[in-house]
C-alpha cells in the first residue's frame, strides 16, 4: 500500500475489506446506475412495433434497446462539456440510431419528450449515415446536418460536445464539427442517453460531464 510517506507492507491476516476503484483505460467515468434513471417506453407513443428491452447496467457501461433511455439524476446548466464512448454491435433495421439528449428541467420520465435539444447520429441502409443536431419543438427538427458518418457495427466512437451558450463543437474520435446558434431547452437540464431500434443493442461507456 503506497502512502504520503512511501510505501507501506500490511499483512493479509489484519485486511479486513478492499475498496477498488474501476477507471477505463479512456480515463473516462465508469457508468453507476444510482447516477441515473431508468425511463420506460414512452406511454403516450404510437409506435406499433416492438418495444426493446429496459436499459441493463454491468460492467461499468449501460446497453440501450428500444427508446428505454437512461436519464441523469443530476441536473446541470452551462458551460457544460458531454463525453461518453459508444458502440452499436450490429444494424439490425432500416435505420436506427443514438441520440445524447439535453432535456429540460421537469420533463416527464414517462412520456414522449416536448423540449430538448439533442445530438444524434443515424445510420440507414438506404442512405447515408450522418450527424445532425437537433431541437424539438422546432420545423424542421433537425436545426443541422452536422456531417455524413458512418456507423461501423463492433467499432467504438468516442463523442465529445461542448455546449458553450450557442457555439456547441461535437467530435467524434478525432473529427470534429462547430454548430453556432444552438438554443438549449431551459436553464437547467438533464442530460438523457437514447438508442434506437428497439432490435438495436447500444453500448455506452466511459461517460463524463464537468
Amino acid at each position: 500500500m503506497r502512502t504520503l510517506l512511501g510505501p507501506v507492507n500490511i499483512p493479509l491476516s489484519v485486511i479486513k475489506e478492499l475498496h477498488f476503484q474501476i477507471r477505463d483505460a479512456a480515463g473516462g467515468g465508469v457508468i453507476n446506475p444510482e447516477d441515473w434513471d431508468s425511463l420506460p417506453f414512452p406511454q403516450n407513443s404510437n409506435w406499433p412495433g416492438g418495444r426493446g428491452e429496459p436499459p441493463r447496467f454491468e460492467n461499468g457501461e449501460v446497453i440501450l434497446q428500444g427508446a428505454q433511455d437512461v436519464r441523469s439524476k443530476k441536473l446541470y446548466s452551462t458551460p457544460v462539456t458531454v463525453e461518453c464512448e459508444v458502440l452499436l454491435e450490429d444494424r439490425t433495421s432500416a435505420h436506427g440510431g443514438f441520440q445524447l439528449r439535453f432535456v429540460a428541467e421537469g420533463q416527464p420520465k414517462d412520456l414522449d419528450l416536448t423540449r430538448l435539444t439533442y445530438l444524434s447520429w443515424n445510420y440507414f441502409h438506404n442512405a447515408t449515415d450522418r450527424l445532425s443536431l437537433n431541437l424539438h419543438p422546432s420545423f424542421p427538427q433537425e436545426l443541422q446536418r452536422i456531417a455524413d458518418l458512418p456507423i461501423r457495427p463492433g467499432q467504438p466512437y468516442r463523442i465529445k460536445v461542448e455546449v458553450r451558450g450557442e457555439r456547441w463543437r461535437a467530435q467524434v474520435n478525432d473529427q470534429s464539427y462547430q454548430v453556432d446558434n444552438v438554443s438549449l431547452p431551459s436553464e437547467r437540464f438533464y442530460i438523457q442517453l437514447y438508442g434506437w431500434q428497439p432490435t438495436d443493442r447500444w453500448h455506452v461507456r466511459s461517460f463524463r460531464a464537468y
